[in-house]
C-alpha cells in the first residue's frame, strides 16, 4: 500500500519471498516432526488461495485486497505464538552431525533442478496470463478469480489423498499433466473450456508439491539431514 517506487517495491518483494521461504519452510518441519499427513497439510495452503481468489471477486479495490492481506498475515502471526515447542527433536542432531548445504542440495538435487525447471516455465506464463485472459479472451477480473480459485480448489482437494500413493510416480505424473497443462493454453480459447485446463493445472501442482516435498523430506529423515532445511531449498526453487 505504501510502495510508491519501485524501489521500495522491490525490497517490499524481497521482503516477501524471504518470508515466504523462511515461514513454509519452518511450519513443513513443524508439522513433519509432529507426524502430520503432509499432503493435507499442504492442502491448506491451496485452502488459503482459495480464499485469496475469492476476495478478489469482492474486493475490486486493490488497496482493499492489501489491507485485507495484511490482515491476514497479522492473524497468522498471532496464531503461530500459540504453538508449542517439541522439548526433543525426532532426530539428534549432537550425534549424528549437522549436515552440510552441500550434502543437502547434492541428496535432493534432481528434485530441485525438476521442480526449478518446472516452476521456470510456469512463472514465466503467470506474469502474463492474467493480462492474456483480459485482452485476448475479454474476462473480467471476478472470472480471472474464478479461474484461480478452481485451480486451488482442485489443489485442496487432491492434495488430501496423495500421501498414500509412491511419491516418485506422484511426481512424476504432476510433470506429465504440465506439459499438458501448458499446451492446452495454446490450443483452447474459450473462457469455459479454461475451467477444464484450470482442473489439470490443480491436479499438476498437487502432485508436484506433494510428491517433491514427500521425496525431499524422507530422504532428508533417511539421510538423517533437517527437513527444515531441505525444505528451505525446495520453497526458494518454487518461488
Amino acid at each position: 500500500m505504501l510502495a510508491k517506487h519501485l524501489p521500495i517495491l522491490v525490497a517490499v518483494r524481497t521482503g516477501v519471498g524471504l518470508s515466504l521461504g523462511i515461514t513454509t519452510a519452518a511450519l513443513v518441519a513443524y508439522a513433519f516432526e509432529l507426524g502430520s499427513d503432509m499432503g493435507r497439510f499442504s492442502s491448506y495452503g491451496s485452502l488459503g488461495w482459495i480464499g485469496g481468489a475469492l476476495a478478489s471477486v469482492f474486493l475490486t479495490d486493490f488497496y482493499d485486497l492489501f489491507a485485507a492481506s495484511a490482515l491476514a498475515c497479522t492473524l497468522a502471526f498471532a496464531l503461530s505464538l500459540l504453538l508449542s515447542s517439541r522439548s526433543e527433536p525426532k532426530v539428534c542432531l549432537k550425534e549424528k552431525g549437522v549436515p552440510s548445504m552441500s550434502a543437502v542440495i547434492k541428496q535432493g538435487f534432481s528434485i530441485y533442478l525438476a521442480v526449478f525447471l518446472r516452476h521456470l516455465g510456469a512463472t514465466s506464463v503467470w506474469i502474463i496470463l492474467p493480462l492474456y485472459f483480459i485482452t485476448s479472451l475479454g474476462l473480467d477480473r471476478s472470472w480471472i478469480g474464478i479461474l484461480w480459485g478452481t485451480n486451488f480448489a482442485i489443489q485442496f482437494i487432491v492434495m488430501r489423498s496423495l500421501e498414500k500413493f509412491s511419491p516418485q510416480r506422484v511426481f512424476a505424473f504432476g510433470q506429465v499433466v504440465s506439459i499438458i497443462v501448458f499446451i492446452s493454453y495454446i490450443l483452447i480459447h474459450n473462457w469455459w473450456l479454461l475451467l477444464s485446463v484450470q482442473v489439470m493445472l490443480g491436479i499438476a501442482w498437487a502432485c508436484l508439491c506433494v510428491g517433491a516435498l514427500l521425496l525431499v523430506l524422507r530422504a532428508g529423515e533417511n539421510a538423517v539431514q533437517l527437513p527444515g532445511f531441505s525444505k528451505l531449498l525446495l520453497t526458494y526453487t518454487m518461488q
